[in-house]
């Protein structure tokens, strides 16, 4: 058969998804060291536990705009919405730490974090004068504890980059979709 040249809205979200990946690549020693300062903090209060993470970041479906996804395993024994209070008393009075969110009572308790570090090389995301697009210096993060329960994120990021492995024309549609419906304030 004949290959077909590429159409505009083809090179288009070529052109999306390299930029995308030039953002997301300019964070990567941020996102490290937002990281790297958790999993430190955590591992002092907890030295037994585990720190992973998981989602859009080791999916590869990473846009400037994304979280850090994040979870605790082997925490000590206690209710999932106890441990994410003390993580929020934990991280409260860290230097880098802005603004710390415990929602300790939803279906999967929570903390959220929103960091500011020095990693990265000071540029804005894929598009600087996006609002959507937080500040090179500024990542948000959140932490979940898995108590009593297999935690779902790390299997659900293993099956999506096991797929794309498969299929890696669905990760450009993917990031085009997600980057869309986080304009459209339908990212939750």
């Amino acid at each position: 058969p004949m290959q077909r040249a590429p159409t505009p809205l083809h090179s288009e979200i070529i052109g999306f998804v390299d930029s995308n990946d030039r953002g997301v690549q300019q964070q990567l020693a941020l996102r490290q060291e937002v990281f790297n300062r958790i999993l430190s903090r955590v591992r002092e209060a907890w030295p037994l536990c585990e720190v992973a993470c998981y989602g859009s970041m080791p999916a590869m479906l990473c846009t400037p705009a994304s979280d850090i996804d994040v979870v605790v395993l082997n925490a000590p024994a206690a209710p999932a919405s106890n441990l994410i209070h003390t993580l929020h008393t934990l991280f409260q009075g860290e230097a880098w730490v802005v603004g710390a969110t415990a929602l300790a009572h939803a279906e999967m308790p929570l903390l959220k974090l929103q960091c500011c570090c020095t990693g990265g090389d000071g540029k804005g995301g894929a598009e600087d004068d996006d609002p959507t697009t937080p500040p090179a210096s500024m990542l948000d993060a959140d932490i979940s504890v898995a108590v009593g329960f297999d935690h779902q994120g790390i299997a659900a990021t293993n099956v999506v980059r096991n797929e794309m492995r498969a299929l890696p024309a669905v990760r450009p549609l993917l990031l085009v979709l997600k980057t869309y419906l986080g304009r459209l304030g339908l990212n939750v």
